[in-house]
C-alpha cells in the first residue's frame, strides 16, 4: 500500500525509563507520587499552617481549668483490738484490696458528702441548669434547678483517682475552672474518704463476729451430709463389686499376659498349617518337611523309613524292574498318604484348640474391663465426694481459726490511709495545652494535605490513561498537552504567545517522537481519537506547523467526512476539494489549498457530505493519492474521524506509516479508550502513541520553564550528534518559515 517499514512504536521524548516490566511501571508511579506530593507542597504547607491556626483558636475560645492534687498512700496494718495491746504490725495489701479503696473514692456516697460540705449546688459550674440544645424553641419559662444527683454527677465528672505506678499511693486529681475551688475538692474527697475508714473501722470487727458464727454452723451441717455421702458410695461400691479395684486391675493384667501368649500360639498353629497346605498343593513332601508329632504320626513315619529302606536294599539287589519294588513304592504311597492326613488332622486340631482358647481369654478381659468400668464409676462419685469434704474440711477449719483470734483478741488486718500531700491553689491552667492543640491541629493539616494530593493523585484521569496505555497496551504516552485558550486566532496564534509556551513543548515532544523513531522516519502520520472533541484536529495543525517550521513540506489531509473542522482553515471552492480530486474532476495542484497564512498545504472535502464521500475512502484512487504525496510531501498528516464513530480511520490506517492516538484529560472514558485502541491494533494499524490532551499544568506529569523568546524556539539537547541533526529544527523563528518551507524540491503544491 505504499508504506514505509512497520511502525508500530516510537520512543517517549520524556527521560522516564522505558516501560519493561511490572517493576519498572511501579517503581515509576511511585516517582510520579513522590513527584506529586513536591508539586503540592505549598498547598500541604497551607493546610497544615490552616490547621494549626484553627487548633490555636479552638485553644483560644476553650476556657481554662485548673487541676488540684492531694496524694494518700494506703497500707494495712494489724491493729490490735485490746487496747492494753498496743501492737501495730504492717502486712501486704492485695491488688483487689487497692482496687477496692480507689473504688471508694469514686463513688457517690462520698461524693455526695463532698459535695454537701462545699455546697456545690450553689456554684454555676456544678449547680448551674442545663441550656436548651435549641434555644429559640424554648418558650422562655426559667429552668428547672438541677438535683442533688445531678450535682453529684457532674462533681464525678472532674474527680479522677490514679495510682502511682505499682506503688500503694493514690493521687486524686480535681478539675475545676476556679483554682481554689479545684484546691477545695480535692481536700474534702481526702478528708471524707479518711473520715469514712474511721467509721468503717469500728463496726467492722463486730460484724464479722457475727458473721463467722452463722458461717460456722452452715458449714458444718454441710461436712456432716458430705461426709455420710462418702460411707454411704462406699458400702454401695463394695457390696456390688465384692471385690476391690486392685485385685480386678491384677487379674486384669494377669489375663491380658495370658491372652497374648494364647495369640503367639495361635499365629504359630495358622503357620504351619498354611505352610503344610502351600507344599501340599505344591506336590512338595509335606509331610516331612512340616514338624508334627503323635503317636500315629510317629508310627506312619518309621514304617515310611523301612519301607524306603527296603526299596533301597532291593534296588541294590535286583535292580528297579522287579514288582516287589512297584508293590513297595505303591505301598510306601498309601503310607505317605496316610501321614499326610495325619499330619493334616493334627494341625487342625491344634489351630482350632488355639482359637477357642484366644476367644475364651479375649472375653475374660472384656469381662473384667466391664467390672473396672462400673467400679470406676463409683469410684470417680467417692472421689469427687471426697474432694467435696477435703474442701469443706479446710473452710471449716479457717473458719473456727478466724473465730478463735476473734475471741482471743488477736490482731486483725485492717486497711489505713494516710495522707501524704494536700492540694495547693493551681498557678497556671492545665488545660487547654496550646502547644500541644496546635501542634495536633498542624498535623491533623498535614494528614489532610497529604491525603488530598494523594486523592488527586490517584484519580488523575492522566495517570490512569498513563497506566492504561503503558501497562495493557505497551504504548508510551507521548505527550501531555496542557489546556489552550485558542481565541479567535487559531493554534498557530496561540504557539506564538508566551502562554503557549507550554504547549508548543508538548507538541515538541511528539515531534521529537516521531523524528528519532527507532525506525525509519514515517511519513504518512494518521491522527484518531475514542470520541469526539477530544482535539485531535487541533493536535494535527499544531503537529504540521512545527513541521514546517523546520523546513519540513507539510500536508494536512482531511480525513474527516461527516465533521470536517478544516474547511474553516481556508476558503477554497468547494468544486475543488478532495471529493472531486478522487472522482478525476480536477487535479492535485488544483484541489490542495496554498493558504499564505498557513505554512503548510491542506486537502479538504467538501462541507457537505454525499454517498459519494463516504466511499471516497475506500477508492483505489485515494491509495494511490496517498502514493504520491508520500513521494512529494516530507510530512503528510492525515485527520480522522474517532474510531468509535466511523471504520474511516481504520481504512485510512492500513496506508499510514503511524499513528497518533488523542485523548481528552478527563474527559475520554478509559473503555472508549480501551475500544478503540484494541480495534486498531485488531487491524494492525501501527500505533505511535498517546497524546493526553486538554491537561491541566497543575497535574501535568513535566515541567515547562517560562521562554523569555516564545517565537523561538528552543530546548536543551543532550549530544553533539543530536545537536547536529535538530539545529535546524530547534533554531528557525517564526518570521522564516515561508523560506523555510522552500527547502528542497517540490513537484505540487507551492513552488
Amino acid at each position: 500500500m505504499g508504506r514505509s517499514e512497520p511502525y508500530y512504536s516510537v520512543p517517549s521524548a520524556r527521560t522516564e525509563p522505558a516501560m519493561t516490566g511490572t517493576q519498572d511501571l511501579e517503581s515509576l508511579g511511585a516517582r510520579q507520587a513522590l513527584d506529586a506530593l513536591w508539586r503540592g507542597k505549598m498547598l500541604i504547607a497551607a493546610i497544615a499552617a490552616a490547621g494549626a491556626i484553627l487548633a490555636l483558636a479552638f485553644a483560644l475560645v476553650m476556657t481554662p481549668t485548673y487541676d488540684g492534687r492531694v496524694r494518700i498512700a494506703l497500707e494495712t496494718r494489724n491493729m490490735a483490738q485490746d487496747a492494753g495491746a498496743g501492737q501495730n504490725e504492717e502486712t501486704e495489701i492485695s491488688n483487689a484490696t487497692f482496687l477496692t479503696e480507689m473504688q471508694v473514692l469514686r463513688s457517690p456516697v462520698l461524693l455526695a458528702k463532698v459535695a454537701e460540705e462545699l455546697n456545690l449546688a450553689s456554684v454555676p459550674e456544678f449547680g448551674a441548669a442545663d441550656a436548651p440544645a435549641l434555644p429559640w424553641f424554648s418558650d422562655g419559662e426559667a429552668l428547672a434547678p438541677v438535683s442533688p444527683q445531678q450535682v453529684v454527677e457532674r462533681l464525678g465528672k472532674h474527680v479522677q483517682v490514679l495510682r502511682d505506678g505499682t506503688s500503694y499511693v493514690i493521687t486524686i486529681v480535681t478539675t475545676s475552672e476556679d483554682p481554689e475551688l479545684a484546691a477545695a475538692i480535692g481536700n474534702e474527697v481526702a478528708e471524707q474518704y479518711i473520715a469514712w475508714q474511721h467509721g468503717r473501722r469500728q463496726t467492722s470487727l463486730l460484724r464479722m463476729t457475727d458473721w463467722l458464727e452463722t458461717r460456722i454452723e452452715t458449714i458444718r451441717a454441710q461436712l456432716e451430709e458430705a461426709e455420710e455421702r462418702v460411707a454411704s458410695t462406699r458400702s454401695s461400691n463394695l457390696a456390688e463389686s465384692g471385690v476391690t479395684q486392685g485385685a480386678l486391675e491384677t487379674r486384669l493384667a494377669s489375663t491380658n499376659d495370658e491372652l497374648t501368649r494364647l495369640r503367639t500360639e495361635l499365629a504359630a498353629h495358622e503357620v504351619r498349617f498354611e505352610e503344610f497346605e502351600r507344599l501340599k498343593a505344591a506336590g512338595s513332601d509335606a509331610a516331612t518337611a512340616v514338624p508334627a508329632e503323635s503317636d500315629t504320626i510317629s508310627s506312619l513315619k518309621q514304617r515310611l523309613a523301612e519301607l524306603g529302606a527296603n526299596k533301597v536294599d532291593m534296588i541294590a539287589n535286583a535292580g528297579s524292574g522287579t514288582d516287589r519294588i512297584d508293590r513297595i513304592e505303591e505301598y510306601e504311597t498309601i503310607v505317605r498318604q496316610e501321614l499326610s492326613a495325619a499330619i493334616e488332622t493334627q494341625l487342625s486340631s491344634l489351630r482350632n484348640i488355639a482359637v477357642r482358647q484366644v476367644e475364651l481369654a479375649s472375653a475374660e478381659v472384656r469381662n473384667i474391663e466391664e467390672q473396672l468400668q462400673t467400679l470406676s464409676e463409683g469410684s470417680l462419685v467417692l472421689r469427687q465426694q471426697e474432694r467435696e469434704v477435703s474442701s469443706l474440711q479446710d473452710v471449716y477449719s479457717n473458719l473456727l481459726t478466724l473465730r478463735n483470734q476473734s475471741d482471743a483478741r488477736q490482731p486483725m488486718p485492717v486497711v489505713e490511709a494516710s495522707l501524704l500531700a494536700t492540694a495547693d491553689v493551681p498557678g497556671d491552667p492545665s488545660s487547654p495545652r496550646t502547644k500541644l492543640i496546635v501542634v495536633i491541629g498542624g498535623l491533623l493539616g498535614l494528614l489532610i494535605g497529604l491525603g488530598w494530593i494523594g486523592f488527586r493523585h490517584l484519580t488523575n484521569p492522566g495517570r490512569l490513561l498513563r497506566e492504561t496505555v503503558e501497562r495493557e497496551f505497551r504504548l508510551p504516552l507521548l505527550a501531555e498537552v496542557p489546556r489552550g485558550k485558542l481565541g479567535g486566532g487559531g493554534v498557530s496564534e496561540w504557539m506564538h504567545r508566551p502562554e503557549g509556551v507550554a504547549f508548543v513543548e508538548a507538541m515538541r515532544q511528539v515531534r521529537t517522537s516521531l523524528l528519532f523513531s527507532a525506525t525509519s522516519e514515517p511519513k504518512v502520520v494518521m491522527v484518531t481519537s475514542a470520541d469526539a472533541g477530544d482535539g485531535k484536529t487541533t493536535m494535527t495543525i499544531a503537529l504540521a506547523t512545527l513541521y514546517a517550521s523546520v523546513g519540513k513540506r507539510v500536508l494536512v489531509l482531511d480525513g474527516d467526512l461527516r465533521r470536517s473542522n478544516l474547511t474553516s482553515l481556508t476558503t477554497k471552492n468547494e468544486e475543488q476539494n478532495l471529493t472531486a480530486l478522487l472522482n478525476g474532476d480536477v487535479s492535485v495542484e488544483e484541489s490542495i489549498v496554498l493558504d499564505p497564512d498557513l505554512k503548510f498545504d491542506v486537502l479538504t472535502f467538501a462541507n457537505s457530505m454525499t454517498p459519494a464521500s463516504v466511499d471516497a475512502l475506500s477508492m483505489p484512487s485515494f491509495e494511490a493519492l496517498i502514493r504520491r504525496l508520500r513521494a512529494s510531501y516530507d510530512l503528510v498528516l492525515i485527520d480522522t474521524p474517532p474510531v468509535s464513530f466511523a471504520s474511516d480511520a481504520l481504512v485510512i490506517g492500513t496506508l499510514v506509516d503511524a499513528s497518533l492516538f488523542v485523548t481528552r484529560n478527563g474527559g475520554t472514558r478509559l473503555d472508549s479508550v480501551r475500544r478503540a485502541l484494541s480495534r486498531l491494533l485488531e487491524m494492525k494499524i501501527p500505533l505511535a502513541g498517546v497524546i493526553d490532551n486538554m491537561t491541566s499544568e497543575t497535574s501535568m506529569q513535566t515541567r515547562y520553564p517560562s521562554d523569555p523568546r516564545p517565537d523561538t524556539w528552543q530546548r536543551p539537547l543532550s549530544s553533539n550528534a543530536v545537536q547536529y541533526r535538530q539545529s535546524v529544527a530547534y533554531q528557525v523563528p517564526a518570521e522564516n518559515f515561508h523560506s523555510a518551507r522552500s527547502i528542497g524540491p517540490r513537484r505540487m503544491g507551492r513552488p
